[in-house]
């Protein structure tokens, strides 16, 4: 029961992160940043909207850290982003 719950939550984020490809490709806009944040904020959504109240699962804590991870990573992505563009300097 537990590997078929898990595998919906696995093909569930292989749908939002297809959906999240296409509809940035479509609006020109495929960036990695872009790509990692709105996938990242799909694996929040995921597994809020799969938690069961009821039960606590082991492997649904293991999903929360790989999304803290995530929030970790995207962090450091909008810190080396802005650091690139301060040393770039003042405008013109």
């Amino acid at each position: 029961m537990t590997t078929r719950r898990r595998f919906r939550i696995v093909r569930w984020q292989i749908a939002v992160m297809g959906a999240t490809a296409l509809s940035l490709a479509v609006l020109d806009s495929l960036f990695y940043g872009l790509f990692f944040g709105v996938s990242l904020l799909g694996l929040v959504v995921v597994t809020e909207l799969s938690m069961s109240r009821l039960v606590a699962l082991p492997w649904r804590s293991r999903l929360r850290r790989l999304a803290a991870l995530g929030l970790l990573g995207y962090a450091v992505v909008v810190v080396l982003r802005l650091t690139d563009i301060l040393s770039a300097g003042p405008l013109p």
